[in-house]
């Protein structure tokens, strides 16, 4: 099992388009970090906004984690969103050296991933 635990500051965030081969970000400001405890906890907190001084979203969860080959399976016990109470949220995941890459979604046009540096 890899080991991921660690505190990482999200550097790039967005879709991936594949026809168009181009990169497009989730807004035009975000910041964030997500954490990953040695005894299976994890957090995260994500900004969204137009620019910095105007706030327009928030992701924040937290609850227990698990690696199982190329993914991370987050079990979510709080939330500012209600719809993400209990529900189990599946990553497919790559790290090298201090990096690491979280994979939300790929379909046929895109893939929405997040890419993390370890702090």
């Amino acid at each position: 099992m890899k080991n991921i635990a660690g505190t990482y500051k999200v550097t790039e965030y967005g879709y991936a388009y594949k026809k168009e081969n181009k990169f497009e970000a989730i807004s035009d400001w975000f910041s964030g970090v997500i954490h990953y405890s040695e005894t299976g906890y994890m957090s995260v907190v994500m900004r969204f906004a137009e620019k910095p001084e105007k706030f327009t979203d928030i992701v924040a969860y937290s609850g227990t984690y698990k690696v199982e080959g190329n993914e991370i399976i987050h079990q979510v016990t709080m939330s500012v969103r209600p719809e993400y109470e209990n529900e189990t949220l599946v990553r497919k995941f790559k790290i090298e050296n201090d990096t690491l890459e979280l994979e939300f979604e790929n379909t046929d046009e895109f893939r929405k991933y997040a890419i993390w540096k370890k702090i």
